[in-house]
């Protein structure tokens, strides 16, 4: 049983499931002899199939009911039940080493792009036809300013490739299913600055908190003023003398499941490890291996808490021995020479096995839970963090609660991350970056975010500056802290058991000799990227390398490229598999080379993309577009052995590589149809009106005075200047608040009883889109003397004909003071 939030509530969801398996392969063989009597190959193709069934149903049932889920209210007593297979096929090899089979295909796969379907027939030289492939064909074009560059190279379709008195033909009738996309990134300096500059953005569950990473050595509860701890201010005679470490070293060890083999080459001791809190008792006992301080954990400079490089297995345990301020051992110190001697050494456990570590568990508090890993880099510019607390999406607009003055205070200042700053700003002093504190390797990467209290959105810590206490901030939270993220017992119900969201964004530096980087895309095609520094195009296994499956790009030298460049904007574009096609997209092409004797060759290229039509009756400014392009490009290497003659007559015998001439040149012809079907609907009386009025508050501007009073002389102002123009605030979205003034959502529109209560409504309730005007200031309900303001929007940016319009349709509602014109 599941169960996870949503806006409204929690949804309880019980899965009834039978899975079946079927995987079998085989390997298709024949040999045929050749004329020396030896044997040939005739066909070698190996298939393999796999198949997985599902028959399965569930029962969903939605807490508190809403009307919207009515349908979730009431389960009934026999679950759907849906039978569901999904198959994989997977063939390739040859076939008289002329016809090539390659078929990739799963249906279990994420991405039905990553797919692969191709028949390819290779001739033979002298032959007409020397390729033909069927499927994923690969449109290969000579990279071109104009032509090809938007061009993408995958397609599914059909390939011919042929060859007639030296000329190679191309030519290609496909769909296409590639998108070519690019992103842009900016270098630092050379030197120490040099890295990538980009902005990152992240959203975060409050159950998304670093796991098995960040521990107390010391017990939680012996701090002073637990459970508001903030730990990164922390001191060490803020523990008990007789738990807080003293002068001497800590000795971290990590229990791990490898091989004995290893056990003794890498210096593993044979140990048990017992925690002793709140009158339970868990122990560990197997083979554990020292952790070095700096490289493999940062330490605290209280000592009193630690964070590892590497986030523990679930069957991996975290032990640890120290001797106290007061001179108390904790834990057997040393525990090597006890190893030596042939006994078996006792440490402190902090952090058990995953199926022994839960919220009942003795470890379970050892283990922090108010850390958040912003970004994997220990250089994210510290005015570029902005983040927003949001309860559910940051859309609904819940991001503060009023207090009992009626202050509104933001979730980021209830939860004690901004406690400086008089804007909405995260307090750097809450943010931990181990890797910019010292020079030298601090054994932990990364940002992150450190909540001031251990369990922030359970106990959240008080807020003097608002007058609140910690059972003020729990007060003003009510019903909507969240107990499950710390205390329930299943570990799949605290993980969807979140109700905020940290949404954050920052700028971030990757820096170093080695700049690694993501492109935010999985699955390139390979062999698509084009990354140009500046006008520079960078050579793959030279100035980078790339990962395509996870579109990770590698710089191999970037202060090297820095020094040669005249610009720090780095470009990619690359091709991916396209995910969605509104619109298909057919092309046809064709690319010709004519080889020119030694000199080099000319291309001839002729490209025609044709965009299907959405639907019958394409609306107006949505019409199926096509484009033709026609093109040359001669590229011509020619050497000048007269021009070596003449330098040599002239200067005498000279060093290095002969003359020569380069010409590149390259002539391009468009022809778009920007409607290949020549109808266009203004409307067809089905769907709509003939033209709307945007309701958004984007679309609308203040607009000037009217020249003219005739016909409103009793509703302007006799003069219409600044003196008596009214202040004026358009939103199309507005925050609804409850009984107390709280925050309930922002929303847009409004019920239609809200705009007409003559309108009734069967059923549920669905906005319609209204744009809200408030003249006047706040607290001035009225003037002296009428006040005058215009409002102006775009009916269409090419310019329409509004002669012949019989109408035009304006409603208005709550407005018995005012007048429009």
């Amino acid at each position: 049983m599941r169960s996870g939030a949503g806006a409204s509530g929690p949804t309880l969801t019980a899965v009834l499931l039978c899975v079946g398996f079927l995987s079998t392969g085989h390997t298709l063989s024949a040999q045929i002899p050749t004329a020396d009597g030896t044997p040939s190959p005739l066909s070698d193709v190996a298939v393999r199939f796999g198949a997985r069934g599902e028959f399965g149903g569930d029962w969903t049932l939605f807490r508190p009911c809403d009307a919207s889920f009515r349908v979730t209210c009431e389960s009934g007593l026999i679950p759907q039940l849906q039978p569901e297979i999904q198959f994989g096929l997977e063939a390739a090899g040859s076939i008289a080493n002329r016809l090539f089979v390659d078929l990739d295909y799963d249906q279990t796969r994420e991405f039905a792009g990553a797919n692969r379907f191709q028949v390819l027939y290779q001739g033979q030289e002298g032959e007409l036809i020397q390729r033909l492939e069927i499927g994923d064909v690969t449109f290969a074009l000579p990279e071109t300013r104009f032509l090809t560059r938007g061009i993408p190279v995958g397609n599914f379709g059909v390939l011919l490739g042929a060859e007639v008195a030296g000329v190679q033909l191309q030519t290609v009738f496909a769909q296409q299913q590639g998108a070519r996309r690019t992103r842009e990134f900016r270098l630092g300096g050379i030197g120490t600055d040099a890295g990538i500059i980009y902005r990152d953005t992240l959203v975060l569950d409050d159950s998304d908190y670093v796991q098995a990473q960040f521990f107390f050595l010391v017990d939680p509860d012996a701090i002073v003023g637990t459970p508001h701890v903030n730990v990164l201010s922390l001191l060490p005679e803020e523990a008990p003398i007789g738990l807080a470490p003293g002068n001497a070293p800590i000795q971290l060890y990590q229990m791990e499941r490898d091989p004995v083999l290893r056990q003794q080459v890498e210096g593993y001791i044979r140990a048990d490890a017992v925690l002793e809190r709140d009158g339970a008792t868990v122990g560990e006992s197997g083979w554990f291996r020292y952790l070095r301080p700096g490289e493999d954990y940062y330490l605290h400079s209280s000592g009193l808490w630690v964070a590892l490089r590497t986030p523990l297995r679930p069957g991996d345990a975290l032990a640890v021995t120290y001797i106290a301020q007061n001179g108390q051992r904790i834990g057997d110190y040393d525990p090597e020479v006890i190893h030596n001697r042939g006994e078996t050494p006792t440490l402190r456990l902090i952090r058990s096995t995953q199926s022994r570590h839960q919220p009942d568990r003795p470890t379970w508090d050892m283990e922090m839970k108010q850390v958040y890993r912003v970004s994997g880099s220990s250089e994210v510019d510290q005015f570029s963090l902005e983040l927003t607390i949001s309860l559910g999406e940051e859309s609904g607009g819940r991001v503060f609660r009023n207090s009992p003055s009626g202050e509104p205070i933001s979730f980021l200042r209830l939860f004690g991350l901004d406690t400086q700053s008089p804007g909405e700003r995260v307090d750097w002093a809450a943010v931990l970056q181990p890797g910019e504190e010292v020079l030298e390797d601090t054994g932990l990467q990364g940002t992150f975010l450190l909540f001031p209290t251990l369990r922030p959105f359970l106990e959240p810590p008080p807020l003097p500056s608002a007058g609140l206490t910690a059972e003020g901030s729990a007060e003003l939270l009510g019903a909507d802290v969240n107990r499950r993220v710390y205390e329930a017992l299943d570990p799949f119900e605290r993980r969807a058991s979140g109700l905020y969201r940290l949404n954050l964004t920052a700028e971030v530096r990757s820096s170093g000799v080695t700049s690694v980087f993501s492109l935010g895309a999985f699955g390139l095609r390979e062999g698509s990227e084009r990354i140009f520094l500046g006008e520079q195009i960078l050579t793959p296994f030279v100035d980078y390398i790339i990962d395509p499956r996870a579109g990770v790009v590698t710089l191999l030298q970037p202060e090297a490229l820095l020094a040669r460049g005249t610009s720090d904007v780095l470009r990619i574009s690359w091709e991916e598999p396209g995910l969605f096609q509104v619109a298909p997209t057919s092309l046809f092409g064709f690319n010709a080379h004519l080889p020119m004797s030694t000199l080099g060759g000319l291309d001839l290229i002729g490209l025609y993309q044709l965009q299907q039509e959405q639907v019958n009756r394409p609306r107006f400014g949505a019409e199926p577009p096509a484009l033709g392009l026609l093109g040359a490009r001669s590229t011509i290497d020619a050497d000048l052995p007269a021009l070596d003659r003449a330098l040599t007559s002239l200067f005498g015998s000279r060093a290095g590589t002969g003359s020569s001439l380069s010409i590149e040149g390259e002539v391009a012809l468009s022809l778009p149809d920007p409607n290949r079907s020549g109808d266009a609907f203004l409307d067809d009386f089905d769907v709509g009106d003939e033209r709307t009025v945007s309701l958004l508050s984007n679309a609308w501007f203040l607009g000037s005075r009217t020249n003219f009073r005739e016909g409103a002389e009793d509703l302007l102002p006799p003069v219409l200047d600044a003196t008596t123009a009214a202040s004026l605030v358009w939103q199309h979205t507005y925050i609804e608040r409850g009984v107390l003034g709280d925050s309930l959502g922002t929303f847009d529109g409004f019920f239609p009883q809200e705009i007409d209560r003559q309108i009734n409504v069967a059923g549920t309730q669905t906005r319609e889109p209204g744009l809200r005007l408030t003249f006047g200031t706040l607290g001035e309900s009225s003037f002296s003397e009428n006040r005058w303001r215009s409002l102006t929007t775009v009916l269409s940016p090419t310019g329409t004909d509004l002669t012949y319009t019989e109408f035009l349709d304006f409603y208005v509602a709550g407005a018995d003071s005012l007048t429009l014109l």
